[in-house]
């Protein structure tokens, strides 16, 4: 990383009265309680001494930095005293200019309580963090999105934020908005920075913005090799826009999680020649009940490994089968070498962020339902191939504030009736064209008709969602036998009626239909 300096040397307060009563008796004109005069010069030359700080000097030599290359700018404005802190902070803002004077904030707010640095604390404190999205575009109304990320380790019992949630973070927040874009004469790259803001919120209620700088930024690599940072990661099932083949009826065949270890290796073309993955978990729900299949790749049966690519994209493949009911599925694992790293300025990659498609191919074909978006005409086609998308998740991952809450609902003729309730994320800030949400959390699913008493979904393994583009239209697949938690009599009940699958289509806003798919996979009315 580049060095700054930031955090390594000290400040402190003069008083100008001291400076100005044309003699050098004490005590302090500003405090009593000094012997001495506190004089502004008196500040000045405490700084400067604080070139020498022990973590300066190593710091310097670190980084190789010679003295006589160094030069220390001051800046001086109105003294703080701790007594009139209520909260201090520190704001890391990264700007990105477009086009007709649009522009893009991703900032960090880190507040702590009183006086208490947030930089370099007395003791082993922890700051409050709160991330800010914010987006202006060239017309039209700007976007911001707040989001709480941790608590502060000094507030006290009941209280949840160092300030006024949500009025004092939005209206620091402006100013922000109105300062950062100015300083685009001052920056190194006027279209893209970085600035670092410290603020105040001083008795009686005042915020304020104490300093800007503008903190350098690393050098762009250009094309460099990937390395992968080995480790344990978990993947499951996109539940978005179409990744792979086959839609919603893909994704719920192949609905899966996976507990991962990953290797630590250099993907260049001699890391590519093996698996990256060390040991492997799948986990699937099979008969309504979870199953692990531990100790893969390499122990499953008829394992293989080999390259490939896939458009025009390195590929890993791991493959191997398995023999369900009589028949032999084949699987695979198609790892993309990356073309472009999340983060431009490291080279280091996490297995979570691999594009990772899981396929199967079958030797008897399986029978999909398609719906078309525009006409409602539904057919079926048989497959013997489909593939899903593979993301990285935390299975303790709460939900957010931004999290948005959808209700579907479907009726019958017959007086039968679905309710469908999930979460989307938080829409994206920035510019975009367009955007499809994908699930964030399912809250639950309500069936009513098909069992004296209602069905309740709440498993991630009974229920699955595909999006179309834009959300224009939704697809369902709801299998109750999934449902770890369904009452016996209820799983019997449907045996008998032989209702294995129900088939949602939901045209947003305009209607929708409902099937049952039962042993045969024909459908029929719901």
């Amino acid at each position: 990383g580049q060095f700054t300096g930031a955090g390594l040397y000290d400040s402190f307060s003069g008083c100008l009265e001291d400076e100005l009563d044309e003699d050098e008796q004490g005590p302090c004109a500003c405090d009593s309680e000094k012997a001495k005069e506190r004089g502004v010069f008196r500040a000045i030359k405490k700084v400067y001494a604080s070139f020498y700080n022990e973590n300066a000097y190593r710091e310097r030599k670190l980084h190789r930095i010679e003295e006589p290359e160094v030069g220390m700018s001051l800046l001086v404005h109105h003294s703080f005293p701790d007594e009139i802190e209520w909260a201090n902070g520190v704001a890391v803002v990264q700007f990105t200019d477009y086009s007709g004077g649009a522009f893009n904030l991703r900032t960090e707010l880190v507040t702590q309580v009183g006086a208490q640095s947030v930089t370099n604390p007395e003791d082993s404190s922890i700051p409050e963090t709160v991330s800010v999205s914010y987006y202006r575009p060239s017309s039209g109304n700007p976007s911001r999105s707040l989001r709480f990320e941790a608590r502060s380790s000094l507030l006290q019992v009941g209280k949840d934020h160092v300030m006024d949630w949500q009025r004092d973070y939005v209206n620091l927040h402006r100013q922000i908005e109105r300062l950062t874009p100015l300083f685009a004469r001052h920056a190194s790259n006027r279209s893209q920075y970085t600035l670092d803001i410290e603020y105040k919120k001083v008795a009686p209620g005042q915020l304020i913005i104490k300093q800007i700088r503008e903190l350098p930024q690393p050098v762009t690599l250009t094309q460099p090799t990937p390395i992968l940072a080995g480790g344990q990661t978990q993947l499951r099932l996109f539940q978005g826009e179409a990744r792979g083949s086959g839609g919603v009826f893909a994704y719920h065949r192949l609905k899966s999680q996976w507990s991962l270890k990953s290797s630590s290796r250099v993907l260049d073309r001699a890391g590519q020649g093996e698996s990256l993955m060390v040991d492997v978990t799948w986990h699937r729900v099979q008969g309504g009940s979870l199953e692990s299949l531990s100790s893969g790749f390499f122990n499953w049966d008829h394992y293989v490994f080999r390259r490939g690519s896939r458009n025009n994209t390195p590929t890993l493949i791991d493959r191997w089968t398995e023999q369900t009911d009589g028949e032999e599925i084949r699987y695979e694992w198609n790892t993309l070498i990356p073309q472009w790293l999340p983060d431009r300025y490291s080279p280091l990659i996490f297995a979570d962020e691999l594009d990772i498609y899981f396929k199967a191919t079958y030797e008897r074909p399986r029978l999909n339902l398609n719906i078309n978006a525009f006409t409602g005409e539904m057919s079926t086609t048989r497959i013997r191939e489909e593939e899903i998308k593979l993301e990285g998740f935390d299975p303790n991952a709460p939900l957010n504030e931004g999290d948005l809450l959808q209700s579907r609902s479907v009726k019958s003729k017959e007086g039968r009736s679905i309710e469908i309730q999930f979460y989307w994320p938080a829409p994206p800030t920035g510019p975009t064209a367009g955007y499809t949400a994908p699930l964030k959390q399912w809250k639950e699913t309500i069936i009513q008709g098909l069992t004296p008493e209602p069905i309740v979904l709440t498993s991630w393994y009974a229920q699955t969602y595909a999006p179309g583009h834009h959300n224009f239209w939704e697809e369902f697949i709801f299998e109750p036998a999934q449902e770890e938690s369904l009452p016996e009599s209820q799983r019997q009940a449907l045996e008998a009626a032989d209702i294995q699958q129900i088939y949602v289509f939901d045209e947003r806003g305009r209607s929708n239909q409902a099937v049952i798919l039962g042993s045969n996979g024909e459908p029929r009315p719901f």
